[in-house]
């Protein structure tokens, strides 16, 4: 992955050991799907995920953002994901792939423009793609925010707010006019709705609103059969977690041997 041409300063642990001369991040990536209680979604439906290699994705997030390197980590995380949908559709499995953006980045009001440049250059088309905001901060610039999901829509893609229950709630990007098409709700705050009435209703309160704007959602962390039974009790139809399978890492070469996938996969072990 290609960060750019920054200066790296030893204060920057722990990315200052693993970032070579070149500015590269040796990472690999892994495919998790998210499925429907309706059926099987056609085209898959993946979210594309970073492992990198000697520390943990949530490390990787907070030194990325230490150093204020959102939009160019975005963007090469955005290229990668095009990538493996051309190799996708170049063999007839075509997918779709949510992808995690900073909300950093959609403040930027440059982010959108190089975002379309990616998929222009890519031979991917833009509905293959769903951009899930990820809350760790809030939106800075609230309008460029909006442009940004306008943008990205018209263009076919979707839109997702993420960690929800976890973090910042971008509400600017819920009324009055709805610029997503997902809400995801975290696993934390699926788990506690498990162990705590008032935390159930909780998040019932924010389905609820979901579905008043018309927006559907996605609990996440859904792990045993008991959790299908909360799917249910929530009226939600899409859910993610290891109950359909752990996240798998991609190989991008293609097997010979595994007609029915397009791609070499092996099990992360989590």
């Amino acid at each position: 992955m290609q960060l750019g041409a920054h200066k790296i300063q030893t204060e920057n642990q722990p990315l200052t050991w693993l970032i070579n001369a070149e500015g590269q991040l040796e990472t690999d990536f892994a495919i998790q799907e998210i499925v429907s209680t309706k059926g099987p979604i056609v085209p898959p439906w993946y979210e594309w995920l970073v492992r990198p290699r000697g520390i943990h994705t949530e490390e990787l997030v907070n030194a990325v953002q230490s150093m204020e390197w959102m939009v160019e980590f975005d963007l090469a995380v955005i290229k990668s994901a095009c990538q493996w949908l051309e190799l996708q559709n170049s063999t007839g499995h075509a997918c779709r792939l949510s992808v995690n953006i900073f909300a950093d980045s959609i403040s930027d009001p440059t982010f959108v423009h190089r975002v379309m440049g990616v998929i222009a250059a890519s031979d991917v088309s833009a509905e293959q793609l769903c951009f899930e905001i990820i809350e760790h901060t809030p939106v800075q610039d609230l309008q460029a925010a909006i442009h940004f999901c306008k943008t990205i829509r018209r263009m076919g893609s979707q839109i997702a707010l993420d960690d929800i229950g976890s973090g910042h709630v971008h509400v600017g990007l819920l009324a009055p006019e709805s610029l997503v098409d997902f809400l995801k709700i975290d696993r934390s705050a699926v788990l506690a709705a498990k162990q705590s009435h008032r935390k159930f209703k909780a998040v019932q309160t924010v389905i609820d609103f979901a579905e008043s704007v018309n927006v559907p959602v996605v609990l996440e962390g859904i792990e045993t059969e008991e959790d299908l039974n909360l799917i249910e009790r929530f009226g939600a139809e899409f859910y993610q977690g290891y109950l359909q399978g752990k996240p798998q890492l991609v190989d991008w070469g293609v097997s010979e041997d595994r007609k029915h996938v397009a791609f070499a996969l092996r099990e992360l072990i989590a």
